[in-house]
Parts: C-alpha cells; structure tokens; sequence
C-alpha cells in the first residue's frame, strides 16, 4: 500500500468510503496471495520433477512417466503407457518396446544399455528411456487423449440411459384430491 501523506490520512478519518475500499482491497490482496501460495504448494512436486529432468542431460525410464502423469492427474500405469505410446506412435507396433524412428529422430526417445548382474552372469538389456522433450510431449497428448476418452464415457452413459428411460412405461398417475 505504500505510505500515506497527511491528506490521504485525513481523507480515510473523514469519509468511510475510503476505509470502507481500503480494507476492501487489502481482504482481496490477502485472498489473491493465499490462493498463490497454495498453488506453490500444489505445483512443488512437478516443478521439482521437471527441474530434475530438464536440468540434466539425462532421460526417465517409461515407469517413472507413468508415475509423473499420474501425479499430473491421469491414471496410468506403466504397461498401459507402453501400449498408448505402441498405438500412438511413439513406439513399434510389434509387441516390443523399440522407439519408432520418428521417437528417435524428434528427440523425445532414446534406447540406454544398462549392465544386469545375474547368477548366470552379467547380462547387457537395452532400456528405453524418455528424454525431456519426450516427457512434455507424451505428458500432454496422454491428458488430451484421457480428457477425450471420459468425454466419450460420459456421452455413452448419457445415451445408454436416454435409451433405458425412453423403455420405461410411463403410467400416469391422477390425484384425487379429497373434498
């Protein structure tokens, strides 16, 4: 609010409009900061996920995508990501989990060797791994397509039951009324 010079001072003693529109407007400067501040506290999770993953060089395995969507309000595991990322074309179409070329050429995918000690020995597995552009990318075409889906839902169930109500007998009932 600033400081207030001795006509403002005078002009607030004098006339309650004026104390009436400053405590007005200091109730709807408190509201605005709380509501701010608890928007910092909803997004901190994300924002250090994203911190995490764009300040570096590195990628995320297609699990912990799936838990970051899901903490961004969509429920996904990581299986039916792979199949969304199969039939959406981020990955072959063939069961496996090899990035098409385009996943690869875009930046949004990379295949990672990792080393697997086993009791028969080492083995070397190759994990598919998404990379930051990736992450942004999947993240909001899975949340445009969920949006999708539960819009077709609920039109499936608003038609199903126009369908069963328009089944149902309607019988009409007349009320006597007592004289």
């Amino acid at each position: 609010m600033g400081s207030v010079n001795p006509e403002k001072i005078d002009e607030i003693l004098l006339n309650p409009d004026t104390i009436i529109k400053l405590a007005t407007s200091l109730k709807e400067e408190k509201q605005k900061r709380k509501l701010l501040e608890q928007k910092v506290i909803d997004d901190t999770p994300k924002v250090l996920f994203t911190d995490a993953v764009a300040g570096s060089d590195t990628s995320i395995h297609v699990g912990d995508l799936a838990k970051f969507i899901c903490q961004n309000g969509v429920k996904i595991g990581r299986g039916r990501l792979f199949a969304w990322m199969r039939e959406n074309g981020y990955l072959v179409k063939d069961g496996s989990n090899i990035p098409t070329q385009r996943s690869i050429e875009n930046g949004w995918m990379e295949i990672k060797e990792s080393v697997v000690e086993t009791k028969n020995g080492t083995l070397v597995k190759d994990v598919l791994s998404v990379i930051d552009t990736g992450i942004s990318n999947i993240d909001r075409q899975v949340k445009d397509f969920d949006e999708r889906r539960k819009e077709l839902k609920r039109q499936d169930i608003t038609e199903y039951w126009q369908t069963v109500i328009g089944k149902i007998p309607v019988k009409k009932y007349v009320i006597k009324s007592k004289q």
